[in-house]
């Protein structure tokens, strides 16, 4: 079972995480979100851990918040996160590119140069904006002149490199990445 730390915290403390690998043997995950932005100085802290921290830990991550309130550990129920979270995900589209997963795959239409991928570990899902923007400047760059040296650097699924070939079959590419998770989906 993994756990979570939920507990509040000013804006400016949330946006500067300290380095938990210098204090901690076994640091957790740590997410920050704004949860109503009508109120912009609220936020929210979450330290995810693969194992129950015991109170030293907590201690510790509260207390390197000063604006801290109200902290709450939970255990986190077994599930496949990764999927969960994305299970969901709408096809995204940028000129004819269409990213989508095996449920959306109705949404693919004749002339698109679609791409699968399902929910996973490595990133590539085109739901970022950076990933949205590239597709859409292929798209548009496929338009203006041929390109032949493709580099799709920090590749996660691929999807970037595949994109630039599709949209030019005669083009060289190389795709990398350090995670080792990334370079198998690739």
């Amino acid at each position: 079972m993994s756990w979570a730390l939920r507990f509040a915290v000013n804006r400016a403390e949330a946006e500067t995480l300290p380095d938990l690998f210098e204090l901690m043997d076994e640091p957790p995950t740590l997410n920050v979100e704004e949860p109503d932005p009508s109120i912009p100085d609220d936020w929210v802290l979450t330290a995810y851990f693969a194992d129950q921290p015991d109170a030293t830990s907590v201690d510790l991550i509260t207390g390197l918040f000063p604006s801290a309130a109200n902290p709450v550990l939970e255990e986190l129920p077994e599930a496949d996160w990764t999927t969960m979270s994305q299970r969901d995900l709408v096809p995204v589209r940028a000129g004819r590119f269409i990213i989508h997963t095996a449920d959306h795959a109705d949404a693919v239409r004749i002339g698109d140069w679609a791409f699968r991928i399902e929910a996973g570990l490595a990133f590539g899902t085109g739901q970022h904006a950076t990933t949205h923007g590239c597709m859409a400047a292929i798209a548009r760059l496929k338009k203006m002149r041929d390109f032949q040296n493709i580099a799709d650097i920090g590749t996660g699924t691929g999807v970037l490199a595949m994109a630039a070939l599709q949209a030019n079959r005669s083009a060289r590419a190389i795709a990398s990445d350090i995670d080792p998770i990334a370079i198998d989906v690739a």
